[in-house]
């Protein structure tokens, strides 16, 4: 999963450079979030980015897309499904949920595209859930029967929002978090089936924080929060993590 932050815009790097980190990785699919620039009109860079690759794409509403050396033999409203040359197919899906409010940013008291500041748990599962709950219902309504029937499925994508696998009371007494909170987005996805990849294969927070956001700041910048906001996750017969890391420019 790449957002590539206003079509690379943002970040004022050149499209190359994320060129460069896909070739290294070598992924077979990725999931695009923000793949248009910040001026109107601005072109799908993601689908710049495959012709490069010489792969084929799907951009999807929202400003996603998903790209994948793979035949691609569906297409969904969030996902794709991938023929693979073993003769299994594979269902992506790609999500980006709204970034503001920011529920880490309102407990902070960090001013944030009008969000008000928020004091407790309950009140940051409620503002994460009034955020993003609509979007996060109707993914699960498009992938029930894949995950019904067992279908091999990764879900990537920008979740806007931070995982209660991370912030947990022992990360909460090294300082990171005021407390733990039950955040809903992750929650609903684990009851529904999907498991994540990166807590997976590292189930300590505090060993493995896995941060995505921000690349900006330094992680102990005492005007910023810092979280895993980006996840891969998984579910299905025969799908079995075996690596996961966080790459970038």
């Amino acid at each position: 999963t790449f957002n590539l932050w206003h079509g690379g815009d943002a970040g004022k790097r050149p499209l190359s450079d994320t060129l460069r980190v896909l070739q290294r990785v070598d992924p077979d699919a990725v999931c695009f979030q923000e793949v248009q620039g910040l001026a109107a009109d601005q072109p799908d860079n993601a689908a710049r980015l495959a012709r490069e690759l010489g792969w084929n794409y799907v951009a999807l509403s929202g400003r996603r897309g998903i790209a994948t050396r793979h035949t691609i033999v569906e297409r969904a409203k969030d996902s794709i499904v991938i023929g693979l040359s073993s003769g299994r197919t594979v269902r992506v899906a790609c999500v980006h949920l709204p970034a503001a409010p920011y529920q880490p940013y309102q407990l902070a008291r960090i001013p944030y595209e009008g969000g008000r500041f928020l004091t407790t748990a309950e009140e940051a599962v409620a503002a994460a859930r009034a955020a993003r709950g609509d979007q996060v219902s109707s993914l699960l309504i498009g992938l029930e029967s894949a995950l019904d029937n067992e279908e091999p499925l990764i879900v990537g994508g920008d979740f806007n929002e931070p995982s209660h696998l991370d912030w947990t009371q022992a990360a909460v007494a090294r300082g990171w978090y005021p407390f733990p909170v039950a955040w809903p987005t992750s929650s609903t996805l684990a009851q529904a089936g999907l498991v994540d990849t990166w807590r997976a294969l590292h189930p300590n927070p505090v060993e493995w924080p896995g941060l995505t956001w921000t690349p900006t700041t330094r992680p102990d910048d005492p005007n910023d929060r810092h979280d895993r906001i980006d996840w891969l996750l998984h579910a299905g017969s025969g799908v079995r993590p075996v690596r996961i890391r966080v790459v970038g420019e």
